[in-house]
């Protein structure tokens, strides 16, 4: 299990206010990554594989596959914003104006790397 946060709700509003100062409103905006914080659990049955390499390196191949289940908050509505002056200059929001709630996912997943470690 790993918590963790990819921005706090100040820096989401942060981020948005910043693109619409610069008058390209939405478009800017509408990328900017909702995801706020969340947990994601894992479980992988795997298989390593080492070969020594000519040189003294070593090389390592994993294949893994499992199951995951993801819990995050992120943003689902923004209020107080003037939706039709979308590429005006001077719009912005407060924390108060955003709305999060929960998104939940679990699946299952493969793995497979390779991965070189010289000495």
């Amino acid at each position: 299990s790993h918590k963790f946060v990819e921005k706090t709700k100040a820096e989401f509003v942060q981020g948005f206010n910043k693109a619409f100062s610069t008058g390209l409103g939405w478009d800017i905006a509408y990328g900017i990554n909702n995801l706020l914080n969340g947990t994601i659990k894992h479980k992988i049955d795997c298989e390593f594989h080492l070969v020594r390499n000519e040189g003294g390196s070593y090389t390592v191949t994993f294949t893994g596959s499992g199951t995951f289940d993801f819990s995050g908050e992120n943003v689902i509505l923004i209020e107080n914003l003037d939706w039709s002056a979308w590429t005006e200059e001077n719009q912005s929001i407060t924390v108060d104006d955003v709305s999060t709630g929960i998104t939940e996912a679990e699946g299952t997943m493969k793995l497979q790397y390779t991965v070189k470690i010289d000495q």
